[in-house]
Protein backbone atom coordinates (compact mmCIF):
# COMPACT_ATOMS: atom_id res chain seq x y z
CA UNK A 1 0.00 0.00 0.00
CA UNK A 2 1.13 3.53 -0.70
CA UNK A 3 2.41 5.46 2.31
CA UNK A 4 0.21 8.59 2.43
CA UNK A 5 2.48 11.49 1.43
CA UNK A 6 1.45 14.83 0.03
CA UNK A 7 3.14 16.09 -3.09
CA UNK A 8 5.07 12.92 -3.95
CA UNK A 9 4.56 11.00 -7.19
CA UNK A 10 3.13 7.51 -7.24
CA UNK A 11 4.85 6.14 -10.35
CA UNK A 12 3.13 3.40 -12.38
CA UNK A 13 6.42 1.66 -13.13
CA UNK A 14 9.96 1.30 -11.83
CA UNK A 15 10.92 0.23 -8.31
CA UNK A 16 8.99 1.20 -5.18
CA UNK A 17 10.82 0.84 -1.86
CA UNK A 18 8.49 -1.24 0.32
CA UNK A 19 8.65 -1.84 4.07
CA UNK A 20 8.49 -5.42 5.36
CA UNK A 21 9.54 -6.82 8.75
CA UNK A 22 9.34 -10.46 7.61
CA UNK A 23 7.77 -11.56 10.89
CA UNK A 24 10.40 -9.82 13.02
CA UNK A 25 7.94 -7.61 14.87
CA UNK A 26 7.17 -10.19 17.58
CA UNK A 27 8.89 -9.39 20.87
CA UNK A 28 6.59 -11.35 23.16
CA UNK A 29 6.91 -14.90 21.85
CA UNK A 30 9.74 -17.32 22.55
CA UNK A 31 12.58 -16.96 20.02
CA UNK A 32 12.28 -20.71 19.43
CA UNK A 33 8.67 -20.40 18.28
CA UNK A 34 9.37 -17.23 16.31
CA UNK A 35 12.34 -18.71 14.43
CA UNK A 36 10.57 -19.62 11.22
CA UNK A 37 11.41 -22.05 8.47
CA UNK A 38 12.85 -20.45 5.37
CA UNK A 39 9.52 -20.81 3.56
CA UNK A 40 7.60 -19.36 6.51
CA UNK A 41 10.01 -16.46 6.72
CA UNK A 42 9.62 -15.72 3.01
CA UNK A 43 5.85 -15.89 3.40
CA UNK A 44 6.06 -13.34 6.21
CA UNK A 45 8.09 -11.06 3.94
CA UNK A 46 5.37 -11.35 1.31
CA UNK A 47 2.42 -11.10 3.69
CA UNK A 48 0.38 -7.91 3.74
CA UNK A 49 -2.37 -6.67 6.02
CA UNK A 50 -5.48 -4.76 5.12
CA UNK A 51 -5.97 -3.42 8.62
CA UNK A 52 -9.71 -4.01 9.03
CA UNK A 53 -9.26 -7.58 7.80
CA UNK A 54 -6.16 -9.22 9.24
CA UNK A 55 -5.60 -12.36 7.20
CA UNK A 56 -2.39 -14.40 7.34
CA UNK A 57 -3.25 -15.86 3.93
CA UNK A 58 -2.78 -12.53 2.14
CA UNK A 59 0.46 -12.63 0.18
CA UNK A 60 1.70 -11.06 -3.00
CA UNK A 61 3.81 -12.99 -5.49
CA UNK A 62 7.59 -13.18 -5.02
CA UNK A 63 7.99 -12.48 -8.74
CA UNK A 64 6.82 -8.91 -8.08
CA UNK A 65 9.94 -8.36 -5.97
CA UNK A 66 12.99 -7.33 -8.00
CA UNK A 67 15.54 -6.10 -5.45
CA UNK A 68 16.24 -6.10 -1.72
CA UNK A 69 17.57 -3.41 0.60
CA UNK A 70 18.74 -5.15 3.77
CA UNK A 71 18.98 -2.73 6.70
CA UNK A 72 21.31 -3.65 9.57
CA UNK A 73 21.87 -1.89 12.88
CA UNK A 74 24.31 -2.50 15.73
CA UNK A 75 22.57 -5.30 17.69
CA UNK A 76 23.11 -3.59 21.05
CA UNK A 77 21.51 -0.36 19.84
CA UNK A 78 18.81 -2.31 18.00
CA UNK A 79 17.69 -4.29 21.05
CA UNK A 80 17.58 -1.21 23.31
CA UNK A 81 15.65 0.65 20.62
CA UNK A 82 13.11 -2.18 20.67
CA UNK A 83 12.74 -1.51 24.40
CA UNK A 84 12.07 2.17 23.64
CA UNK A 85 9.38 1.20 21.12
CA UNK A 86 7.80 -1.55 23.22
CA UNK A 87 4.03 -1.60 22.62
CA UNK A 88 1.52 -0.47 25.21
CA UNK A 89 0.53 -4.11 25.62
CA UNK A 90 3.95 -4.60 27.26
CA UNK A 91 4.38 -1.33 29.15
CA UNK A 92 1.33 0.53 30.39
CA UNK A 93 1.34 4.20 31.35
CA UNK A 94 1.35 3.16 35.00
CA UNK A 95 4.47 1.02 34.47
CA UNK A 96 6.63 3.55 32.65
CA UNK A 97 8.17 4.80 35.88
CA UNK A 98 9.43 1.26 36.52
CA UNK A 99 11.25 1.10 33.19
CA UNK A 100 13.05 4.40 32.82
CA UNK A 101 15.29 5.19 29.87
CA UNK A 102 18.52 4.05 31.46
CA UNK A 103 20.47 0.86 31.98
CA UNK A 104 18.53 -0.12 35.09
CA UNK A 105 15.18 0.49 33.43
CA UNK A 106 16.24 -1.53 30.40
CA UNK A 107 17.47 -4.43 32.52
CA UNK A 108 14.26 -4.45 34.55
CA UNK A 109 12.22 -4.50 31.33
CA UNK A 110 14.24 -7.45 29.98
CA UNK A 111 13.90 -9.37 33.24
CA UNK A 112 10.17 -8.70 33.71
CA UNK A 113 8.87 -8.74 30.14
CA UNK A 114 11.26 -10.48 27.75
CA UNK A 115 13.48 -13.14 29.33
CA UNK A 116 10.85 -15.41 30.79
CA UNK A 117 12.07 -18.12 33.12
CA UNK A 118 9.57 -20.53 31.57
CA UNK A 119 11.57 -20.35 28.32
CA UNK A 120 14.97 -21.09 29.85
CA UNK A 121 14.70 -24.86 29.68
CA UNK A 122 13.67 -24.83 26.02
CA UNK A 123 16.41 -22.35 25.18
CA UNK A 124 19.05 -24.42 26.95
CA UNK A 125 17.92 -27.52 25.05
CA UNK A 126 17.77 -25.62 21.79
CA UNK A 127 21.17 -23.94 22.03
CA UNK A 128 23.05 -26.57 23.98
CA UNK A 129 24.36 -26.23 27.52
CA UNK A 130 27.66 -24.59 26.56
CA UNK A 131 26.12 -21.83 24.50
CA UNK A 132 23.29 -21.34 26.99
CA UNK A 133 25.86 -20.84 29.75
CA UNK A 134 27.46 -18.11 27.64
CA UNK A 135 24.30 -16.01 27.17
CA UNK A 136 21.95 -16.91 30.02
CA UNK A 137 22.78 -13.77 32.05
CA UNK A 138 22.50 -11.33 29.11
CA UNK A 139 19.63 -8.83 29.46
CA UNK A 140 17.09 -9.38 26.66
CA UNK A 141 18.99 -12.47 25.55
CA UNK A 142 15.86 -13.76 23.79
CA UNK A 143 15.69 -10.65 21.61
CA UNK A 144 19.37 -10.99 20.74
CA UNK A 145 18.51 -14.48 19.50
CA UNK A 146 15.60 -13.15 17.44
CA UNK A 147 18.01 -10.65 15.86
CA UNK A 148 20.57 -13.22 14.70
CA UNK A 149 18.00 -15.74 13.43
CA UNK A 150 16.21 -12.97 11.52
CA UNK A 151 19.34 -11.78 9.72
CA UNK A 152 20.36 -15.37 8.92
CA UNK A 153 17.02 -15.79 7.16
CA UNK A 154 17.38 -12.56 5.18
CA UNK A 155 20.73 -13.57 3.75
CA UNK A 156 19.30 -16.98 2.85
CA UNK A 157 16.36 -15.29 1.10
CA UNK A 158 18.81 -13.28 -0.98
CA UNK A 159 20.67 -16.46 -1.91
CA UNK A 160 17.55 -18.50 -2.64
CA UNK A 161 15.81 -15.86 -4.74
CA UNK A 162 19.00 -14.49 -6.34
CA UNK A 163 17.61 -11.00 -5.95
CA UNK A 164 20.12 -8.15 -6.08
CA UNK A 165 20.75 -7.19 -2.45
CA UNK A 166 22.07 -3.89 -1.07
CA UNK A 167 23.14 -3.89 2.58
CA UNK A 168 22.66 -0.57 4.36
CA UNK A 169 24.16 -0.01 7.79
CA UNK A 170 22.06 2.37 9.86
CA UNK A 171 25.18 3.97 11.33
CA UNK A 172 26.40 5.04 7.89
CA UNK A 173 23.65 7.65 7.74
CA UNK A 174 25.75 9.40 10.37
CA UNK A 175 29.27 8.67 9.09
CA UNK A 176 28.74 8.50 5.30
CA UNK A 177 25.52 10.37 4.62
CA UNK A 178 26.09 11.44 1.01
CA UNK A 179 27.57 8.12 -0.11
CA UNK A 180 24.77 6.12 1.51
CA UNK A 181 22.01 8.18 -0.11
CA UNK A 182 23.78 8.03 -3.49
CA UNK A 183 24.15 4.24 -3.24
CA UNK A 184 20.51 3.80 -2.32
CA UNK A 185 19.20 5.99 -5.14
CA UNK A 186 21.50 4.34 -7.68
CA UNK A 187 20.47 0.84 -6.55
CA UNK A 188 16.79 1.76 -6.88
CA UNK A 189 17.28 3.42 -10.28
CA UNK A 190 16.23 6.80 -8.95
CA UNK A 191 17.72 10.29 -9.04
CA UNK A 192 17.87 13.11 -6.54
CA UNK A 193 14.91 15.27 -7.56
CA UNK A 194 13.49 16.75 -4.37
CA UNK A 195 15.08 18.77 -1.63
CA UNK A 196 18.21 17.52 0.06
CA UNK A 197 16.81 16.29 3.38
CA UNK A 198 18.01 17.56 6.70
CA UNK A 199 21.26 15.87 7.64
CA UNK A 200 20.88 12.72 9.69
CA UNK A 201 20.70 13.34 13.42
CA UNK A 202 22.25 10.23 14.90
CA UNK A 203 20.31 8.41 17.55
CA UNK A 204 21.95 7.58 20.83
CA UNK A 205 24.20 4.56 21.10
CA UNK A 206 23.52 2.14 23.92
CA UNK A 207 26.65 0.00 24.22
CA UNK A 208 27.07 1.58 27.67
CA UNK A 209 23.97 -0.34 28.82
CA UNK A 210 26.06 -3.52 28.73
CA UNK A 211 29.27 -4.47 30.49
CA UNK A 212 32.25 -5.83 28.57
CA UNK A 213 31.52 -9.39 29.63
CA UNK A 214 28.02 -9.21 28.17
CA UNK A 215 29.24 -7.78 24.87
CA UNK A 216 31.86 -10.53 24.76
CA UNK A 217 29.19 -13.16 25.41
CA UNK A 218 27.01 -11.92 22.54
CA UNK A 219 30.03 -11.92 20.26
CA UNK A 220 30.79 -15.53 21.21
CA UNK A 221 27.19 -16.61 20.68
CA UNK A 222 26.86 -14.82 17.35
CA UNK A 223 30.07 -16.32 15.98
CA UNK A 224 28.48 -19.71 16.58
CA UNK A 225 24.88 -19.03 15.55
CA UNK A 226 25.41 -16.71 12.58
CA UNK A 227 25.73 -17.99 9.05
CA UNK A 228 28.91 -17.05 7.22
CA UNK A 229 27.19 -14.16 5.43
CA UNK A 230 25.58 -12.82 8.60
CA UNK A 231 28.78 -12.92 10.64
CA UNK A 232 30.79 -11.21 7.91
CA UNK A 233 28.16 -8.46 7.87
CA UNK A 234 28.00 -7.81 11.63
CA UNK A 235 31.47 -8.68 12.91
CA UNK A 236 32.59 -5.04 12.67
CA UNK A 237 30.32 -4.34 15.63
CA UNK A 238 32.69 -6.47 17.74
CA UNK A 239 36.12 -5.13 16.73
CA UNK A 240 37.19 -3.72 20.11
CA UNK A 241 40.34 -5.65 21.03
CA UNK A 242 39.42 -5.37 24.71
CA UNK A 243 36.52 -7.65 23.91
CA UNK A 244 38.64 -10.27 22.18
CA UNK A 245 36.92 -13.63 22.47
CA UNK A 246 38.80 -16.69 23.58
CA UNK A 247 39.03 -18.67 20.34
CA UNK A 248 38.99 -21.98 22.19
CA UNK A 249 35.65 -21.01 23.73
CA UNK A 250 34.15 -20.67 20.27
CA UNK A 251 35.83 -23.69 18.73
CA UNK A 252 34.45 -26.01 21.41
CA UNK A 253 30.89 -25.05 20.45
CA UNK A 254 30.49 -27.51 17.61
CA UNK A 255 27.79 -27.12 15.00
CA UNK A 256 25.70 -29.96 16.39
CA UNK A 257 25.91 -28.47 19.88
CA UNK A 258 25.05 -24.97 18.80
CA UNK A 259 21.89 -26.13 17.08
CA UNK A 260 20.44 -28.71 19.37
CA UNK A 261 22.70 -29.44 22.26
CA UNK A 262 22.98 -33.07 21.24
CA UNK A 263 26.61 -33.49 20.25
CA UNK A 264 26.98 -36.44 22.58
CA UNK A 265 23.88 -38.49 21.96
CA UNK A 266 25.18 -41.54 23.77
CA UNK A 267 23.79 -45.02 23.24
CA UNK A 268 20.84 -45.63 21.01
CA UNK A 269 19.90 -47.06 17.63
CA UNK A 270 21.67 -46.17 14.42
CA UNK A 271 19.88 -44.53 11.52
CA UNK A 272 19.17 -46.07 8.13
CA UNK A 273 17.82 -43.32 5.91
CA UNK A 274 14.79 -43.99 3.78
CA UNK A 275 15.83 -41.31 1.33
CA UNK A 276 12.98 -40.51 -1.02
CA UNK A 277 11.71 -37.83 -3.33
CA UNK A 278 8.19 -37.17 -1.97
CA UNK A 279 5.30 -39.33 -3.20
CA UNK A 280 7.55 -42.10 -4.42
CA UNK A 281 6.25 -44.78 -2.03
CA UNK A 282 7.72 -43.62 1.28
CA UNK A 283 4.69 -44.29 3.47
CA UNK A 284 4.11 -47.72 1.95
CA UNK A 285 7.74 -48.76 2.45
CA UNK A 286 7.70 -47.65 6.08
CA UNK A 287 4.43 -49.46 6.74
CA UNK A 288 5.62 -52.72 5.18
CA UNK A 289 8.89 -52.74 7.12
CA UNK A 290 7.25 -51.90 10.44
CA UNK A 291 4.55 -54.52 9.99
CA UNK A 292 6.91 -57.27 8.87
CA UNK A 293 9.75 -56.71 11.34
CA UNK A 294 7.47 -55.51 14.18
CA UNK A 295 9.90 -52.63 14.73
CA UNK A 296 8.88 -48.99 14.69
CA UNK A 297 10.27 -46.66 12.07
CA UNK A 298 11.29 -43.05 12.51
CA UNK A 299 10.94 -39.72 10.75
CA UNK A 300 12.85 -36.46 10.59
CA UNK A 301 9.55 -34.58 10.74
CA UNK A 302 8.04 -34.27 14.20
CA UNK A 303 4.90 -32.74 12.76
CA UNK A 304 3.98 -36.17 11.37
CA UNK A 305 3.85 -37.80 14.80
CA UNK A 306 0.45 -36.35 15.75
CA UNK A 307 1.85 -34.41 18.73
CA UNK A 308 3.54 -37.53 20.11
CA UNK A 309 7.09 -36.33 19.49
CA UNK A 310 9.46 -38.90 21.03
CA UNK A 311 13.15 -38.99 20.13
CA UNK A 312 14.67 -42.34 19.19
CA UNK A 313 17.37 -41.42 21.71
CA UNK A 314 16.05 -42.08 25.20
CA UNK A 315 15.85 -38.95 27.32
CA UNK A 316 16.72 -36.61 24.45
CA UNK A 317 14.62 -34.07 22.57
CA UNK A 318 16.50 -34.35 19.29
CA UNK A 319 15.36 -36.04 16.11
CA UNK A 320 14.72 -38.38 14.50
CA UNK A 321 11.41 -39.26 16.14
CA UNK A 322 9.56 -42.53 16.50
CA UNK A 323 6.54 -42.99 14.26
CA UNK A 324 3.69 -43.62 16.73
CA UNK A 325 2.82 -47.32 16.37
CA UNK A 326 1.05 -49.59 18.81
CA UNK A 327 2.66 -52.90 19.64
CA UNK A 328 5.89 -52.40 17.70
CA UNK A 329 9.27 -52.56 19.38
CA UNK A 330 11.38 -49.42 19.73
CA UNK A 331 14.87 -50.95 19.82
CA UNK A 332 17.77 -49.28 21.60
CA UNK A 333 20.30 -50.62 19.11
CA UNK A 334 20.52 -51.82 15.54
CA UNK A 335 19.15 -49.87 12.59
CA UNK A 336 15.97 -47.81 12.55
CA UNK A 337 14.57 -46.95 9.11
CA UNK A 338 14.16 -43.17 9.09
CA UNK A 339 12.25 -41.03 6.63
CA UNK A 340 14.00 -38.03 5.10
CA UNK A 341 13.03 -36.10 1.98
CA UNK A 342 16.30 -34.13 1.86
CA UNK A 343 14.57 -30.90 0.88
CA UNK A 344 12.53 -32.53 -1.88
CA UNK A 345 9.19 -31.52 -0.35
CA UNK A 346 9.37 -28.13 -2.10
CA UNK A 347 6.84 -27.97 -4.91
CA UNK A 348 6.06 -24.32 -5.51
CA UNK A 349 9.16 -22.26 -4.63
CA UNK A 350 11.13 -20.77 -7.49
CA UNK A 351 13.64 -23.24 -8.94
CA UNK A 352 16.66 -21.44 -7.49
CA UNK A 353 15.52 -22.33 -3.97
CA UNK A 354 14.70 -25.97 -4.65
CA UNK A 355 16.75 -27.07 -7.67
CA UNK A 356 20.14 -25.52 -7.18
CA UNK A 357 21.15 -27.08 -3.88
CA UNK A 358 24.83 -27.68 -3.41
CA UNK A 359 25.87 -31.12 -2.17
CA UNK A 360 26.43 -29.68 1.31
CA UNK A 361 23.01 -27.99 1.32
CA UNK A 362 21.37 -31.23 0.21
CA UNK A 363 23.16 -33.23 2.91
CA UNK A 364 22.13 -30.65 5.51
CA UNK A 365 18.50 -31.08 4.41
CA UNK A 366 18.83 -34.86 4.78
CA UNK A 367 20.07 -34.36 8.35
CA UNK A 368 17.57 -31.66 9.27
CA UNK A 369 14.74 -32.50 11.64
CA UNK A 370 11.70 -30.59 12.80
CA UNK A 371 9.99 -30.62 16.17
CA UNK A 372 6.44 -29.41 15.66
CA UNK A 373 6.45 -27.39 18.87
CA UNK A 374 9.46 -25.46 17.61
CA UNK A 375 8.84 -25.85 13.91
CA UNK A 376 11.21 -24.01 11.66
CA UNK A 377 14.48 -24.29 13.53
CA UNK A 378 17.31 -25.77 11.55
CA UNK A 379 18.08 -28.66 13.89
CA UNK A 380 20.41 -31.29 12.48
CA UNK A 381 21.74 -34.52 13.86
CA UNK A 382 25.26 -35.76 13.23
CA UNK A 383 26.03 -37.62 10.00
CA UNK A 384 27.96 -40.18 12.05
CA UNK A 385 24.63 -41.47 13.40
CA UNK A 386 23.64 -42.56 9.87
CA UNK A 387 24.94 -45.99 8.86
CA UNK A 388 23.02 -46.99 5.72
CA UNK A 389 20.82 -45.53 2.99
CA UNK A 390 17.73 -46.98 1.34
CA UNK A 391 17.26 -44.91 -1.82
CA UNK A 392 13.68 -45.16 -3.08
CA UNK A 393 13.06 -44.46 -6.76
CA UNK A 394 9.76 -44.26 -8.65
CA UNK A 395 8.90 -43.81 -12.32
CA UNK A 396 9.23 -40.03 -12.78
CA UNK A 397 5.95 -39.70 -14.67
CA UNK A 398 4.00 -41.46 -11.91
CA UNK A 399 5.96 -39.59 -9.24
CA UNK A 400 5.23 -36.13 -10.64
CA UNK A 401 1.52 -36.83 -11.15
CA UNK A 402 1.33 -38.31 -7.65
CA UNK A 403 2.77 -35.02 -6.36
CA UNK A 404 -0.15 -33.27 -8.06
CA UNK A 405 -2.62 -35.63 -6.39
CA UNK A 406 -1.04 -35.02 -2.99
CA UNK A 407 -1.10 -31.26 -3.45
CA UNK A 408 -4.74 -31.47 -4.50
CA UNK A 409 -5.70 -33.54 -1.46
CA UNK A 410 -3.77 -31.56 1.15
CA UNK A 411 -3.74 -27.94 0.02
CA UNK A 412 -6.48 -27.23 -2.49
CA UNK A 413 -9.83 -25.71 -1.65
CA UNK A 414 -12.99 -27.39 -2.88
CA UNK A 415 -13.30 -24.67 -5.52
CA UNK A 416 -9.78 -25.38 -6.79
CA UNK A 417 -10.46 -29.10 -6.94
CA UNK A 418 -13.20 -28.39 -9.46
CA UNK A 419 -10.65 -26.64 -11.66
CA UNK A 420 -7.87 -29.19 -11.25
CA UNK A 421 -9.65 -32.52 -11.68
CA UNK A 422 -7.82 -35.85 -11.62
CA UNK A 423 -7.36 -36.21 -15.34
CA UNK A 424 -4.99 -35.03 -18.03
CA UNK A 425 -6.69 -31.67 -18.41
CA UNK A 426 -6.71 -31.01 -14.66
CA UNK A 427 -3.08 -32.04 -14.30
CA UNK A 428 -1.95 -29.84 -17.18
CA UNK A 429 -3.92 -26.88 -15.85
CA UNK A 430 -2.30 -27.35 -12.44
CA UNK A 431 1.17 -27.45 -13.99
CA UNK A 432 0.50 -24.34 -16.04
CA UNK A 433 -1.09 -22.32 -13.24
CA UNK A 434 0.90 -23.43 -10.19
CA UNK A 435 4.23 -24.97 -11.18
CA UNK A 436 5.59 -23.78 -14.53
CA UNK A 437 5.51 -20.05 -13.91
CA UNK A 438 6.64 -18.09 -16.97
CA UNK A 439 8.64 -15.76 -14.72
CA UNK A 440 11.01 -18.67 -14.06
CA UNK A 441 11.66 -19.53 -17.72
CA UNK A 442 14.72 -17.33 -18.09
CA UNK A 443 16.22 -18.73 -14.90
CA UNK A 444 15.58 -22.32 -15.95
CA UNK A 445 16.92 -21.78 -19.44
CA UNK A 446 20.10 -20.30 -18.02
CA UNK A 447 20.42 -23.13 -15.52
CA UNK A 448 19.95 -26.15 -17.80
CA UNK A 449 21.22 -24.56 -21.02
CA UNK A 450 19.36 -23.55 -24.15
CA UNK A 451 19.51 -27.00 -25.74
CA UNK A 452 17.88 -28.83 -22.84
CA UNK A 453 15.45 -25.96 -22.27
CA UNK A 454 14.22 -26.12 -25.87
CA UNK A 455 13.54 -29.83 -25.35
CA UNK A 456 11.73 -29.39 -22.04
CA UNK A 457 9.93 -26.08 -22.27
CA UNK A 458 6.58 -27.50 -23.42
CA UNK A 459 6.45 -30.46 -21.02
CA UNK A 460 3.81 -30.05 -18.27
CA UNK A 461 5.35 -29.65 -14.80
CA UNK A 462 8.78 -29.35 -16.36
CA UNK A 463 10.11 -27.66 -13.21
CA UNK A 464 9.11 -30.62 -11.06
CA UNK A 465 10.70 -33.04 -13.52
CA UNK A 466 13.89 -31.02 -13.05
CA UNK A 467 13.53 -31.13 -9.28
CA UNK A 468 13.22 -34.92 -9.56
CA UNK A 469 16.40 -35.46 -11.56
CA UNK A 470 18.55 -33.06 -9.55
CA UNK A 471 17.26 -34.54 -6.30
CA UNK A 472 18.33 -38.03 -7.35
CA UNK A 473 21.69 -36.76 -8.61
CA UNK A 474 22.33 -35.29 -5.18
CA UNK A 475 21.15 -38.47 -3.44
CA UNK A 476 23.72 -40.56 -5.29
CA UNK A 477 26.37 -37.96 -4.60
CA UNK A 478 25.61 -38.06 -0.85
CA UNK A 479 26.05 -41.84 -0.86
CA UNK A 480 29.38 -41.47 -2.63
CA UNK A 481 30.53 -38.59 -0.43
CA UNK A 482 29.63 -40.30 2.87
CA UNK A 483 30.72 -43.80 1.78
CA UNK A 484 27.53 -45.17 3.33
CA UNK A 485 26.15 -48.52 2.20
CA UNK A 486 23.24 -47.90 -0.14
CA UNK A 487 20.39 -50.07 -1.40
CA UNK A 488 18.28 -49.03 -4.35
CA UNK A 489 14.58 -49.87 -4.14
CA UNK A 490 12.41 -49.30 -7.19
CA UNK A 491 8.82 -48.75 -6.14
CA UNK A 492 7.50 -50.78 -9.09
CA UNK A 493 9.31 -53.91 -7.83
CA UNK A 494 6.78 -54.18 -5.02
CA UNK A 495 4.42 -55.23 -7.82
CA UNK A 496 6.73 -57.38 -9.94
CA UNK A 497 9.12 -58.84 -7.32
CA UNK A 498 7.32 -58.54 -4.00
CA UNK A 499 9.02 -61.31 -2.00
CA UNK A 500 12.52 -60.59 -3.28
CA UNK A 501 12.21 -56.86 -2.59
CA UNK A 502 10.95 -57.35 0.95
CA UNK A 503 13.59 -59.98 1.72
CA UNK A 504 16.38 -57.79 0.36
CA UNK A 505 15.18 -54.84 2.44
CA UNK A 506 15.00 -56.84 5.66
CA UNK A 507 18.45 -58.35 5.07
CA UNK A 508 19.96 -54.94 4.35
CA UNK A 509 18.56 -53.55 7.61
CA UNK A 510 19.49 -56.60 9.67
CA UNK A 511 15.85 -57.40 10.44
CA UNK A 512 13.90 -60.63 10.28
CA UNK A 513 10.23 -61.42 9.86
CA UNK A 514 8.73 -61.07 13.33
CA UNK A 515 5.29 -59.68 12.66
CA UNK A 516 2.54 -60.32 10.17
CA UNK A 517 3.29 -60.81 6.52
CA UNK A 518 1.57 -57.77 5.03
CA UNK A 519 -0.91 -58.13 2.27
CA UNK A 520 0.48 -58.40 -1.22
CA UNK A 521 1.21 -55.06 -2.80
CA UNK A 522 -1.80 -53.53 -4.50
CA UNK A 523 -0.49 -51.65 -7.44
CA UNK A 524 -1.76 -48.11 -7.80
CA UNK A 525 -2.51 -46.36 -11.03
CA UNK A 526 0.16 -45.39 -13.49
CA UNK A 527 0.04 -42.08 -15.30
CA UNK A 528 2.22 -42.36 -18.39
CA UNK A 529 -0.95 -41.94 -20.45
CA UNK A 530 -1.29 -38.33 -19.23
CA UNK A 531 1.75 -37.45 -21.34
CA UNK A 532 2.11 -37.43 -25.09
CA UNK A 533 4.82 -39.58 -26.69
CA UNK A 534 6.83 -36.50 -27.63
CA UNK A 535 6.75 -35.34 -23.99
CA UNK A 536 7.99 -38.71 -22.75
CA UNK A 537 10.77 -38.58 -25.34
CA UNK A 538 11.62 -35.03 -24.30
CA UNK A 539 12.03 -36.07 -20.66
CA UNK A 540 14.13 -39.05 -21.69
CA UNK A 541 16.43 -36.88 -23.80
CA UNK A 542 16.76 -34.24 -21.07
CA UNK A 543 17.45 -36.81 -18.36
CA UNK A 544 20.13 -38.55 -20.44
CA UNK A 545 21.84 -35.19 -20.75
CA UNK A 546 21.44 -34.00 -17.15
CA UNK A 547 21.75 -37.23 -15.15
CA UNK A 548 24.98 -38.56 -13.72
CA UNK A 549 26.05 -42.10 -14.57
CA UNK A 550 24.38 -43.54 -11.44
Amino acid sequence: FWIPDRGFRRPPNGLIITKTFCGGYSIKSSPIYSNLTQDQFLNECLRYENKPIRDDALHYDIDLVKKMVHLIRDPFDNIVSRFHHAPKSLISEEEKHLYEDNSQGFRSFCSDKIDRLSWDRDLASFLGDKLWDVIKEIPCRTDFLRYIFWHNHVFQIAEDTRLPNLIIYFERYNTHWNETIAELLSFLGQRLKGRDPVHFVGEKAYRNFYNDGEVDAIRTAYKVLATKETWESIQHYFVDESLDTDSTKVSTLRLSEKISGNANIGSGPDIAWLMSFPNSGTSYTLRVLRTTAAISGATNYGGETKDRVVSIYDGKSSGPFWIPDRGFERPMNGLVITKTHCGGYFLRPRPSSSLILSEDQFLNECLRYEVEAVRGINHQYDIDLVKKIVHLVRDPFDNIVSRFHHERKIRMSEEEKQIYEINSKGFRAFCSDKIDLSAWDSELSSFVGDTVWDILKDVPCRTDFLRYIFWHINAFQVAEQTKLHIMMVHYERYDTHWNETLTDLLDFLGHSVEGENPATFIKGKTYRHLFEDREVNAIRTAYKTLATKN
